[in-house]
């Protein structure tokens, strides 16, 4: 087959592989930064490029991914909020990248090579969550420009050739701040290019490596400058240089402590890109944990490290793609490896994304040096590659489904890993639906003993001891949440309207007025500081935040509807008519937005 055919080949494949996620809707981390958040429904083009990757008021409000979300909003004003097209969307993007490292694999591989390498990324399964979650998208944005920027490094015009020079670079540039803005993890990508330098000079020869890279200087200068504007524009979006809040099982750790924390997690790795039967959507506590001494897992993560640092060094001459797949999943898998700094995540399949072309890259070689092998060999691993590609083929469409909705993944963590926090966590809050508060807070104790420390799950079960009237315990975890992120306003919001169904209006705006004076400036503590002084009788002061609050955010009907309220109690009946007109047009609004969304 042609190159051609065999890319065309590898994106069907990677459809084929993905096209059930198709009838997935939002689930999980799509609700809060897709379908709930007022800057995507409302296109706010600006709040997007210039803010935090997740809407204010979240933990986790340190990063800055403004791609993604500017291309959530379009999604959504293009097709209404239907799941699908989003989702459509993902899967285009995915069989690109397919083809892109296809094409990345045909500069050091065979086109047969290639293929095979190609395909065995279009359909691995470990790669569900990146596509099938429609929040995913970070990770095949990030990976399409950085594909893109490598494949155009190994490409060399002519010296006579200026203006493809000069073209050249400055898309090497732009492509690289694409992938910054896509994800941060993307910074890796002069390390990869140098990578690849050492890769070709190892199989073809030509001019010597330091040469080769010395040549390159205008290009990675120009990676620099592309990484400080990236970096100018997160400062101005966060307000700092600090990336995400470290998850909640390393907030405790020591610098050595984390260290071998990140080392359990590389035969994690492993399993997952070479035998990924088992998969979760979660890998918190006690799924994996921290790691406070030398243990067996900690040796067996040396000892990974120790094995890809050995096939690099003993096959960089006769099997330099080898030493190229091991060296780039190394350099890949650190931003995120919790190794240099502590992240948001222990371990995350949709991580792999980017680094699993380090894999693409092993199948390659491994089928360039079949070549030499005898027929019967070849005949009998070709067997067992296609037995092979069938089973992850087959592991992946059924794992499509479980991204349906956030309560189909939660089952699905829940009946894989009932021992993670998480699924302590969901079954909670099932278990307080179905009436069984006992048990319910029973399985927020188990959670909390697993995470002590995680934001949401603090004031999730503060809030649900307050809907127990159990005041005083909701009280102590709320407070214990405000300790560990003080600059986030849920945990704040729901105290404050606590201490005001407590009669405690005085207690309820202390705990609002703190929360804005730490926290930012939010429309929902506003509602908080409008409650109070409406239970202490203060209408006028209730009035007057309450439309701080909507002026700060839209609101939705409910709060309209309140303004109404504490409007007509104090008799501007026209006011109130006004308020309760606004608050049907929002109304009618969501309804159109819902019914729009439903139309798939």
């Amino acid at each position: 087959m042609s190159a051609r055919s065999c890319a065309v080949l590898v994106a069907g494949i990677a459809l084929l592989a993905y096209a059930n996620s198709l009838a997935n809707g939002f689930a999980y981390d799509d609700l809060i930064l897709i379908q709930l958040n007022d800057a995507v429904r409302g296109a706010d083009w600006e709040r997007l490029a210039g803010g935090p990757y997740w809407p204010e008021g979240s933990d986790g409000v340190g990063l800055y991914r403004p791609l993604p979300m500017l291309s959530y909003a379009l999604d959504w004003r293009l097709w209404g909020g239907r799941p699908i097209a989003f989702h459509l969307l993902n899967l285009a993007l995915h069989a690109g990248v397919s083809v892109l490292v296809f094409a990345l694999l045909l500069r050091f591989a065979g086109v047969a090579a290639g293929a095979v390498g190609g395909v065995l990324f279009a359909i691995h399964p470990v790669h569900v969550e990146a596509v099938a979650n429609v929040v995913g998208r970070a990770e095949l944005l990030a990976a399409l420009f950085y594909l893109t920027a490598c494949l155009l490094y190994l490409w060399t015009p002519d010296a006579a050739r200026r203006a493809a020079r000069s073209a050249r670079l400055l898309a090497l540039g732009g492509l690289y701040f694409a992938a910054l803005l896509s994800k941060e993890s993307a910074v890796t990508l002069p390390a990869a290019l140098v990578l690849l330098d050492a890769g070709a000079r190892a199989r073809r020869g030509g001019p010597s490596f330091l040469r080769r890279v010395g040549d390159e200087l205008p290009a990675y200068a120009l990676l620099c400058v592309a990484f400080l504007a990236y970096l100018g524009l997160r400062y101005l979006a966060l307000e700092g240089l600090v990336g995400d809040s470290p998850h909640p099982a390393l907030r405790e750790l020591s610098t050595r402590e984390r260290l071998l924390t990140a080392l359990t997690l590389w035969p994690e790795y492993l399993r997952l890109l070479l035998v990924p039967i088992q998969l979760s959507s979660d890998y918190s506590p006690a799924v994996l944990g921290p790691a406070r001494s030398l243990s067996p897992a900690v040796v067996a993560g040396a000892l990974v490290i120790a094995g890809l640092g050995a096939a690099a060094v003993a096959a960089r001459r006769s099997g330099p793609l080898v030493a190229l797949a091991a060296a780039w999943f190394g350099v890949t898998i650190v931003p995120v490896s919790n190794i240099l700094v502590p992240v948001g995540v222990l371990l995350a399949e949709r991580t792999l994304y980017l680094p699993s072309v380090g894999l693409a890259l092993a199948a390659a070689q491994a089928t360039a040096a079949l070549r030499a092998a005898n027929a019967r060999t070849r005949a009998i691993v070709t067997a067992a590659a296609v037995v092979l590609a069938v089973g992850f083929l087959a592991r992946t469409v059924t794992r499509n489904p479980v991204w349906h909705d956030t309560d189909t993944m939660y089952d699905a963590l829940i009946e894989e890993h009932p021992e993670s926090y998480r699924a302590l966590w969901a079954l909670a809050g099932s278990l307080e639906v179905r009436g069984r508060p006992e048990l319910a807070w029973r399985a927020f104790q188990e959670a909390l003993a697993l995470a002590p420390n995680d934001y949401g799950l603090l004031a999730d079960a503060g809030r649900f001891l307050g809907r127990q009237l159990r005041w005083d315990e909701a009280e102590r975890l709320l407070r214990r949440a405000i300790a560990v992120r003080p600059q986030i306003p849920r945990a704040y919001r729901i105290l404050g309207l606590q201490f005001v169904r407590r009669n405690r209006p005085r207690d309820g705006l202390s705990i609002a007025l703190d929360g804005l004076g730490r926290a930012r400036w939010t429309g929902e503590l506003w509602t908080v500081v409008a409650a109070a002084h409406a239970a202490a009788a203060d209408l006028p002061a209730a009035i007057r935040a309450q439309r701080t609050a909507l002026t700060l955010e839209a609101g939705d009907a409910e709060e309209w509807l309140r303004l109404a309220e504490y409007l007509e109690a104090t008799g501007d009946a026209e006011g109130a008519g006004r308020a309760r007109t606004r608050a049907r047009a929002v109304e009618a609004s969501r309804h159109a937005n819902d019914t729009r969304a439903s139309r798939t």
